[in-house]
């Protein structure tokens, strides 16, 4: 044979210095992604196709990524072999790849020892490295393996995924009902639908193993951290988690002769990989490892190492969407809940586990609908029926989240002295456009207490506990922005510290506005009742007016609070026969900082010009006549 004639493989890219495997290979995924194919979804390690990528002279399959570039390369171009071998692989075996034909990139880590310029301890690293690779289709004069085609017949693919779920050692409990699949990792439990609820078997074991793969993860297993740490909805670790389970769950179902399954609003999902694969070029690379890995785990191939793919860090649990069936006869369709529903759930959960008390909160709302939401305690099994569809999540703070206090920056002079005036908290959230916004405490005995501008009336800053609200992740501002989700312990501080901090926050506030603390301007009504000569009766109505208000009950969103600020009014107007500018007056200063949330000074407005407009069936003025 001549050799002077056989081509030189091509490379991927020049290999200068500059040379990036990590960009390399995600650039090759991210272009899957970006022609709409998900590569761990596509059929490519079926039984009907080439099949798990193997090296031709050892035998041995290619593991992690590698799986999914050569097995996709073999679909894309129609090899019938999984057969893969080097240029000098072919050459000693006495063949030749043919002239034209582009090589494959194979990656692989190389252990290096380097020594420790402290200690001079000597250790061993590992080093990313690559190779290319040739389908044995692409060469002539090598005999190709017996490669039989599969016939249905051949092939029992739900008797195979049957044998590697019962074959799981250690795997963990799975129990049927719901329309949900879900591993929830803190019971080390997987939760499924019952398998006549799928469009087809298939799909169920499918299904199946995408959850079963994320059991892999908890701490007695290969330890992601499953059950020790929160990844919440959106986060780059419950990303690489999902793409964890994914992988795996396609390496599964191409031992066991299926194809993956295919979720709903698989665009939404190809987005959020294509902008966490951009931003983290290891990502790809790392989770197909640690897919491999939990792969191996649950075939029972525990002492397996392997060179490519290795990486994964600590990563969270998903629910997953499961396309089911009703129960009723003839099979309609229906669509599981959404990516949204689900996130909400598993937040709620892990809330729950941490000692909070979530509530749902309408879709575009900053608080509660229903009455006597104060009073709410979810438990973990009512979770699934309280969050259902899209909507937010808060948490009752105070004494229902055992003392959990928000305090509330309301302004940014607030937001940029706080870390210097504020006690210091591990928990810090916010949103995009108001970042930092939030501090949360533990915090017995703290009631409710507001610090506002003198002059302006707006608020400054908040300090929220029993009675109250606040949203976090993974819920939706109104604007459209992701709420950030509480991740860490709260501290824990005195409710006389953390008063004073507040006040002193809001003081420092006001110096940098004004120089100085202003004093609270003379409202209308004091600047009225200076220019008249006393009147005894009208001082007399004013005061059992405030004291009628200040016995009566605040209004609390959800409560009837629009029915008790309505009422309040009423009684100002009509039972004490005030203006409505006093009216107004003695709203805003002593019932207004009662309310949960306060009224705006329009809405108030509204309130009183209501009462004053609409007729009353009792006398005017009834309620001096009492005592």
């Amino acid at each position: 044979m001549d050799s002077s004639n056989m081509p030189i493989p091509p490379a991927p890219q020049p290999r200068g210095r500059s040379f990036d495997l990590y960009s390399e290979i995600t650039k090759q995924i991210v272009a899957m992604l970006e022609k709409g194919v998900v590569p761990w979804r596509s059929p490519i390690l079926g039984r009907s196709t080439a099949g798990h990528p193997k090296n031709l002279n050892t035998g041995k399959p290619y593991r992690g990524v590698n799986v999914f570039l050569l097995a996709f390369t073999a679909y894309m171009k129609g090899y019938e072999s999984a057969f893969w071998l080097t240029y000098d692989q072919a050459r000693g075996r006495g063949g030749v790849v043919r002239k034209g034909e582009k090589s494959s990139m194979v990656i692989f880590w190389k252990p290096l020892e380097v020594t420790d310029e402290k200690t001079k301890e000597k250790k061993t690293t590992f080093v990313l490295r690559y190779y290319n690779v040739f389908n044995v289709d692409q060469c002539d004069q090598i005999d190709k393996p017996d490669a039989p085609k599969f016939t249905p017949s051949e092939v029992k693919p739900i008797e195979t995924a049957e044998r590697i779920i019962k074959g799981y050692a250690d795997g963990p409990v799975i129990e049927h009902g719901g329309s949900q699949a879900y591993y929830r990792p803190i019971e080390d439990k997987i939760r499924i639908p019952a398998p006549e609820r799928f469009q087809n078997t298939e799909l169920y074991f499918a299904t199946l193993l995408h959850e079963t793969s994320h059991s892999t993860g908890h701490s007695k297993r290969l330890d992601r951290k499953l059950d020790k740490e929160l990844r919440p909805f959106g986060s780059p670790d419950y990303g690489k988690e999902e793409l964890i389970a994914e992988m795996s769950a396609a390496f599964l179902c191409g031992e066991a002769g299926i194809v993956p399954a295919v979720v709903e609003n698989q665009a939404a999902y190809i987005s959020g990989w294509l902008g966490q694969l951009k931003s983290d070029k290891k990502l790809v690379i790392q989770a197909a490892g640690a897919a491999a890995r939990s792969a191996d785990w649950i075939l029972g191939r525990r002492n397996q190492g392997g060179v490519e793919g290795q990486g994964g860090t600590p990563e969270s649990p998903s629910g997953r969407d499961v396309p089911t069936v009703p129960d009723e006869p003839g099979r309609v369709n229906i669509s599981a809940s959404s990516l949204r529903e689900q996130a909400l759930r598993d937040a709620a959960w892990e809330y729950i586990r941490r000692g909070y008390a979530p509530i749902p909160v309408p879709v575009g709302q900053k608080g509660p609908d229903f009455k006597d939401w104060q009073n709410l305690r979810l438990h973990e099994g009512d979770v699934t029926e309280a969050f259902r569809g899209e909507g937010n999540l808060g948490l009752l703070l105070g004494a229902p989240s055992g003392n959990l206090v928000d305090v509330d920056l309301d302004s940014p002079e607030a937001r940029q002295l706080a870390d210097a005036v504020l006690p210091p908290t591990p928990v810090v959230t916010g949103r995009p456009s108001s970042p930092r916004s939030h501090r949360w405490y533990i915090c017995p005995g703290l009631a409710t207490t507001q610090r506002r501008d003198p002059l302006t009336r707006k608020s400054i800053v908040e300090a929220r506990s029993t009675g109250g609200q606040t949203l976090v992740g993974p819920s939706i501002h109104p604007s459209g922005e992701p709420y950030d989700h509480l991740i860490g312990e709260p501290a824990n501080i005195e409710a006389e510290v953390l008063l004073a901090a507040v006040k002193k926050l809001a003081d420092d506030v006001l110096i940098c506005r004004y120089g100085a603390i202003p004093e609270r301007p003379a409202t209308a009504l004091q600047a009225s009742l200076a220019q008249q000569p006393p009147d005894i009766d009208r001082d007399r109505r004013l005061r059992r007016a405030s004291a009628y208000l200040s016995a009566m009950p605040p209004a609390i969103s959800g409560q009837g609070g629009h029915n008790v600020t309505y009422a309040a009014a009423t009684a100002l107007v009509h039972g004490f026969g005030l203006t409505e500018g006093e009216a107004m007056e003695l709203l805003q200063n002593e019932f207004n900082p009662r309310c949960q949330p306060p009224w705006s000074t329009k809405e108030l407005f509204h309130k009183v010009a209501d009462a004053s407009r609409l007729p009353h069936e009792r006398q005017r003025e009834w309620l001096l006549a009492t005592r």
